[in-house]
């Protein structure tokens, strides 16, 4: 498996057609906060899966190439009309009191954001984001499967349908600068159930190739990324780790800092510079990455049955 961070250029994203018509956004930036936080309390639909995937990465944008169409095929009429409700004013309040805070910190436009959070905390952060002039860009690798799932996913699904109806109305410029949003959880979490026979394994892992290469980033004016990740959580994930670490390699400076979550947090969070690290540790976490343990599917997506393991002296494995 090729884990380095040399990437081409970026193709349009094959995961949906458009055949409804749906036009990207238009190309100034709209400040819509009560607008959108009314459409999520309403529950206001968005007609079809391909819709709302458009909504998150419309074909104006370069940064939709990055976006995954997995969640989004999940979004089934019984998913959508069970109403699951994923709306925490409490949390979206203190998201809209931090998430200004630390991007008035950042380099603006020349900064991209990494929103590295619990579950759905991600996307009401990356809503948030683009409230202030940021292209939310969903990555989210997981699907679900028969049997109980290891990774719940039901949250962001529902998460990401009702935050697309506000996304929708805030009309992003093309230009805007991304905010990639992924799962801290997606290796395991709270809500988790541990991997045993006849569960779905749906956990996941980003590679370098998920993201845009630093190369590719300073091309488009970006010269640093700021990963942003739940207060009180422990140092990024590996597989995250070897993405930053490739970015700094390319030149890009790579910044680390953090959100309150759970609550209202005071004072100013601290921004710390990730540092480059030695080629020992890069093979290390190279090494962790292949090592994880998790299961792909037939197609390469994440997301498998775990089998029942043989009979003794059969030899196989069934399920």
């Amino acid at each position: 498996m090729n884990l380095s961070n040399e990437h081409p250029d970026p193709l349009p994203n094959a995961g949906f057609s458009n055949p409804y018509g749906v036009q990207p956004a238009e190309k100034k930036t709209h400040s819509a906060a009560d607008d959108g936080a009314a459409l999520i309390e309403s529950g206001v639909d968005l007609i079809t899966p391909e819709v709302i995937f458009e909504t998150w990465a419309p074909h104006g944008s370069i940064w939709s190439a990055w976006a995954k169409p997995v969640l989004f095929l999940q979004m089934t009429e019984s998913m959508s009309s069970e109403r699951y409700n994923v709306h925490d004013p409490a949390l979206i309040e203190r998201l809209r009191q931090q998430v200004p805070e630390l991007i008035g910190r950042s380099g603006g436009r020349r900064t991209a954001l990494v929103f590295d959070l619990p579950g759905a905390s991600s996307i009401f952060a990356g809503l948030e984001a683009a409230r202030h002039g940021f292209r939310p860009v969903p990555m989210f690798n997981c699907t679900t499967g028969p049997g109980a799932d290891v990774i719940p996913i039901r949250s962001l699904v529902e998460s990401l349908r009702m935050a697309g109806a506000a996304l929708r109305a805030m009309r992003l410029s093309d230009a805007s600068p991304p905010a990639f949003l992924i799962d801290s959880d997606r290796l395991g979490g709270p809500d988790s159930i541990v991997p045993k026979p006849l569960t779905f394994d749906n956990r996941w892992i980003v590679f370098p190739q998920d993201f845009p290469s630093g190369l590719y980033l300073r091309r488009q004016g970006i010269d640093s990324v700021l990963v942003i990740r739940s207060a009180g959580s422990s140092v990024p994930l590996h597989d995250l780790n070897a993405v930053m670490q490739g970015w700094i390699q390319d030149g890009v400076q790579v910044l680390l800092t953090h959100v309150d979550v759970v609550s209202n947090s005071s004072g100013k969070a601290l921004v710390e510079t990730v540092e480059r690290e030695g080629w020992m540790s890069r093979m290390f976490t190279t090494l962790r990455l292949v090592f994880h343990g998790i299961r792909r599917n037939y197609s390469g997506g994440f997301g498998r049955a775990i089998p029942l393991p043989p009979e003794p002296g059969t030899g196989g494995y069934f399920g």
